[in-house]
């Protein structure tokens, strides 16, 4: 609340002709806002969205005040239409029955900053649970703490639109994230990984380098949320990657997050 509050205050500094809306536009906003809920939100949703209003709360802000731009290299950069291509064929491989077409005017394509190159596309529709069965066909031993993956719910992008997002090409998760809980990026406004992104990048590493991603310490998929509010974590341990979740105020040197450009 306390950095919407600033940007709005930056706004009216920045155009002192500004003007608040009335009363009676907040109530027509409103009641905007309540008719377009839709009726057939999924039950694990809801309840999720019910638990965590302080993100819904965030997300109708932003719609009237928006965040503070990063900086952004324009277009994605000149490899960009290349990477989706990579993308797209290590989908088709890995789902050889389905048709992947990325079309980025299609797409929900997030724009890149610099450092981030390693570009994750996540199609529509629920994928948790499909990708992980991918570590059993793959032969990487993998745990997971419950059994349907597809009840998280994300916090970035939609599940009925293709996501593109880009993340620095690491094997650990971002060094800076260290020990910050999930409501402590929530607060910074940093957008995390989700759980799919984690899963996708932990098959596209395995393929290209014969390595796993964190080895030394685990990836809270702070994009993302179990229906209780507890947040999703992978990791890799022994020889076995575990799907875990965390409390989202938890705090723990050996966690990261990997922040989504």
């Amino acid at each position: 609340m306390e950095d919407f509050e600033k940007r709005k205050e930056m706004l009216v500094m920045e155009n002192e002709n500004v003007r608040l809306i009335t009363s009676k536009m907040g109530r027509e906003i409103g009641a905007a806002l309540v008719k377009a809920v839709p009726d057939e939100i999924p039950f694990e949703a809801g309840k999720a969205f019910i638990g965590d209003q302080d993100a819904i709360n965030r997300r109708v802000r932003e719609m009237f005040i928006p965040p503070e731009k990063p900086a952004i290299v324009s277009g994605g950069g000149n490899d960009f239409a290349a990477k989706l291509a990579e993308q797209e064929n290590f989908w088709c491989r890995l789902f050889p029955t389905q048709d992947f077409g990325f079309d980025p005017g299609e797409m929900l394509v997030w724009p890149r900053q610099p450092g981030r190159d390693r570009l994750i596309v996540t199609p529509a529709g629920l994928w948790a649970n499909r990708v992980y069965d991918k570590y059993g066909e793959k032969k990487i031993p993998a745990w997971r703490y419950r059994e349907n993956l597809d009840a998280m719910v994300n916090l970035s992008g939609s599940p009925y639109v293709a996501t593109a997002r880009w993340f620095r090409d690491t094997q650990e998760a971002d060094e800076e994230l260290q020990d910050k809980s999930a409501l402590d990026l929530e607060a910074l406004m940093i957008p995390g990984i989700t759980l799919v992104e984690r899963l996708v990048y932990g098959l596209v590493f395995w393929e290209e380098k014969e390595l796993h991603l964190d080895t030394k310490t685990g990836t809270l998929c702070t994009g993302s949320r179990v229906p209780d509010g507890d947040v999703p974590s992978v990791s890799f341990s022994g020889s076995k990657v575990y799907v875990d979740a965390d409390n989202p105020a938890g705090h723990d040197p050996d966690w990261r997050s990997r922040a989504a450009a």
